[in-house]
């Protein structure tokens, strides 16, 4: 009986991650996410982001409705030298707390590309069509994460560095993980 039960439960979670980005419903969002442990930073001195989590959603009124995505991440930052000029450039870093919104359309071969507005960066958004359950990619085009638009005098933009922040893959997050 309690295999049986763990089969159900399973099914139920498959059917549930089973949605992709481009089906999202209003009140409905879908994310995905990821951490990367400490070791894996390590291993990819170029990467700075240590965490990272999207959430798509449908924003507006029918029928002038966009699929949303906002960009959760925790960025490696540099501890900001001393501004009084007593101190060299820092070697120090502390992880900081981003976010960004993107509008996204899809494209022809089936992926999403999802920009900032004010020509802030873009990134492409695939997943398995086969089995969706298996998560998201995000293809990093660059993009603003902080400011941008004029708003800020500095802002953060997510380059896509080779083996560093130009890939993420990421997993479905349960629907707790989701909350408008």
């Amino acid at each position: 009986m309690k295999t049986l039960l763990l089969v159900i439960s399973f099914l139920f979670a498959s059917i549930a991650f089973a949605r992709t980005p481009d089906t999202v419903k209003p009140g409905e969002p879908l994310c995905y996410g990821r951490e990367y442990s400490e070791k894996h930073m390590n291993s990819r001195p170029k990467q700075t982001v240590k965490l990272m989590k999207l959430k798509f959603y449908i924003t507006g009124e029918a029928p002038y409705t966009s699929l949303a995505l906002a960009v959760d991440a925790k960025i490696k930052r540099p501890v900001k030298p001393d501004p009084s000029g007593n101190s060299e450039e820092t070697t120090e870093f502390v992880y900081k707390d981003y976010t960004t919104l993107m509008f996204c359309e899809k494209t022809a071969s089936g992926k999403l590309r999802c920009g900032v507005e004010c020509d802030g960066g873009s990134a492409d958004i695939r997943w398995s069509t086969s089995n969706p359950s298996k998560g998201a990619t995000l293809k990093n085009n660059g993009f603003v994460m902080h400011g941008g638009c004029g708003e800020e005098d500095d802002p953060i933009f997510l380059t896509p560095t080779p083996k560093g922040d130009d890939v993420f893959n990421l997993v479905p997050l349960p629907k707790e993980f989701c909350q408008e």
